[in-house]
């Protein structure tokens, strides 16, 4: 698989690794990804989305977190990093105030925003009327207090697309806590499965189901697709032997907590530090 550039052709497999081939090319309503340190989940939706930006001229991204101050050192800086590794950031203008982004030949921006004044979404605009606000990024969605806010601002997302277009939005997270309304919209679904997890790294499925809206006062139908996703270390092969090393480490010292940090699996209660 390759990407053209202006620059050079580059391999992606190179640059993305094996372990989340059905992620790359889902197309549908919605994924959320639960994993744990170390599963590369952010840099490969950070590069994903880079790649369908290029793929998609016309498509704009909106990149969020719980709090907006913690936007510059996560999401912002990962697009940046995911940009130069796929030869394209002399294509684009990232700012820093506002933290924005603009592709210098086709106008794509990328938004970043705030959960925490999530109503200032709505004011978001798009100048260019050939663009379209495609795609919404919830990183750490383990840090949204509310389900609420968070099916809101999936809503901004909708909207007819142009031919060959799809809407989507990707929710990435820790398994901090079995109990966050994130956490049990995948775990619902789909069961974490220690042995799978172990060793193969990762658990997956898609479900098509029908969900009911209200539209102009009417409640209508619609069927959505979603990609749920386990990850963990184990699909990451850029990691180094110090790094696994550390893994066994915590599996052989403290299994329950290796079972979150290391597996990706929920935890069933808050751990309190000293």
């Amino acid at each position: 698989m390759m990407c053209m550039s202006n620059i050079e052709q580059i391999s992606l497999q190179e640059q993305i690794g094996k372990g989340y081939a059905t992620f790359w090319n889902f197309k549908g309503d919605e994924v959320i990804m639960m994993g744990s340190k170390g599963s590369k989940k952010s840099k490969t939706i950070a590069l994903r989305w880079m790649k369908l930006l290029k793929q998609y001229p016309k498509a704009c991204l909106l990149a969020m977190r719980d709090t907006a101050l913690t936007i510059k050192d996560s999401v912002f800086a990962d697009l940046i990093w995911a940009a130069k590794k796929l030869k394209v950031y002399n294509e684009w203008k990232f700012t820093n105030n506002p933290l924005l982004a603009t592709n210098k030949i086709t106008g794509q921006k990328i938004f970043f925003r705030g959960l925490d004044d999530w109503e200032k979404l709505a004011s978001i605009t798009i100048d260019d009327p050939d663009l379209v606000l495609c795609w919404g990024w919830f990183e750490e969605a383990f840090e949204i207090g509310k389900k609420d806010t968070y099916d809101k601002v999936k809503m901004s997302i909708r909207g007819k697309m142009p031919e060959g277009y799809f809407n989507q939005t990707v929710a990435s997270f820790n398994p901090w806590n079995e109990q966050h309304f994130i956490v049990k919209e995948l775990t619902s679904k789909l069961t974490p499965n220690e042995q799978i997890l172990s060793e193969k790294g990762k658990q997956e499925l898609i479900i098509e189901e029908e969900q009911e809206f209200e539209y102009q006062g009417e409640m209508t139908k619609e069927t959505v697709s979603q990609l749920l996703m386990i990850t963990n270390y184990k699909l990451n092969e850029f990691l180094d032997r110090k790094d696994y090393a550390r893994y066994e480490k915590k599996k052989k010292e403290d299994y329950e907590d290796y079972k979150t940090s290391g597996l990706g699996m929920p935890r069933s209660k808050q751990r309190t530090y000293i």
